[in-house]
């Protein structure tokens, strides 16, 4: 039976990932990660909360995730359909092959397709990791520790690069030639000298930010190696840094009470092995800080660490831009659905 239902045509704009690396420059993502927390601040963000679905269960080391959100300031709703395989097959990233879809609030159409696993790489060490040490760090930092050397350790270096006034680079990897590798193409772009170093604890001992991008299930950086006035950017929640930060460090200050706090506090077993973390402990969410209800950093001895597993915020802002940038120039390719 033919459909009688009579409605308007629906065409999207399909931008792969190519695309989206050419439209986008750094600044742009910085911009809309601080928007994506400004909106959170000023109750102008929808973001139901974001719960993976586990598909090899009872191990839980794979997951598929929507990541739903609605910016009524810029008038843009949208969901990022991603996934994360600790497991993962041969040859293929942990995370790959990422999905963002833009709606219209006014109507729930969609108008936009789009590759979201460069705008995830970034907008995470890139983005709203540099929106928190913009707060959180030390005015003059000049030295920067990554520890882990992969996709968003070159995305994150030159948005630190930036925004800090950095001289020293400081690497850490379990690969040695990723961390080569990392070297000879990043010292092409950033002034700033690149250290390998020998251990994460070599990597930290002098930093005044440290960068956490490994895909490590258990602590690699430890609270006791980390220096008076030190930031640290943990963006995989405590999974690959010490939980005891949580209660040692000067503020704790997480992404998103919202959107991950459940994940990170409240259900922090699937992340933290024997080790107890309290809402108690917590500090602020980015939300505040930026809206400046509460204080970010208020001298440099502070310690502060700043957790988050990413919102499905970020991604939209960054692909709303990416959107209207390619619709000016022609990018992208339009297909109707309807």
């Amino acid at each position: 039976m033919p459909n009688s239902v009579i409605g308007p045509s629906v065409e999207v704009l399909v931008l792969n990932k190519a695309e989206i690396e050419q439209l986008l420059t750094r600044r742009e993502v910085i911009e809309a990660t601080e928007l994506a927390f400004r909106s959170e601040g000023e109750e102008q963000l929808l973001q139901p909360q974001k719960e993976p679905m586990y598909i090899d269960p009872p191990q839980r080391r794979n997951f598929i995730i929507a990541m739903p959100a609605c910016l009524k300031n810029i008038n843009v709703a949208g969901i990022k359909w991603a996934c994360l395989y600790w497991d993962q097959e041969p040859g293929v990233p942990a995370t790959w092959g990422d999905i963002l879809i833009l709606n219209h609030p006014q109507n729930g159409l969609p108008f936009a397709i789009m590759d979201a696993t460069a705008i995830t790489n970034m907008r995470t060490a890139g983005g709203h990791a540099v929106v928190a040490a913009k707060y959180l760090a030390k005015k003059n930092a000049k030295v920067l520790a990554i520890i882990g050397c992969g996709a968003e350790a070159y995305t994150g270096l030159p948005a630190f690069n930036d925004v800090f006034p950095l001289e020293s680079i400081k690497i850490y990897d379990i690969n040695p030639m990723a961390m080569t590798a990392f070297k000879e193409t990043m010292s092409k772009q950033v002034l700033a000298a690149i250290e390998p170093c020998t251990s994460s604890e070599e990597a930290v001992s002098n930093a005044d930010i440290v960068l956490m991008v490994t895909s490590a299930q258990e602590p690699v950086v430890f609270e006791s190696w980390l220096p008076e006035g030190c930031f640290v950017a943990g963006l995989y929640s405590f999974c690959d840094l010490d939980p005891l930060l949580s209660k040692m460090a000067d503020k704790w200050v997480i992404g998103s009470r919202a959107s991950d706090g459940h994940l990170i506090v409240d259900n922090a077993s699937g992340l933290v092995k024997n080790f107890e973390l309290s809402w108690n402990d917590v500090y602020a969410d980015m939300g505040e800080i930026v809206t400046g209800s509460k204080p970010g950093r208020e001298n440099d001895k502070e310690r502060i660490v700043y957790t988050h597993l990413g919102m499905g915020a970020h991604d939209i802002a960054v692909g709303k831009i990416a959107y209207d940038k390619a619709k000016k120039s022609d990018i992208g390719s339009t297909v109707k659905l309807i």
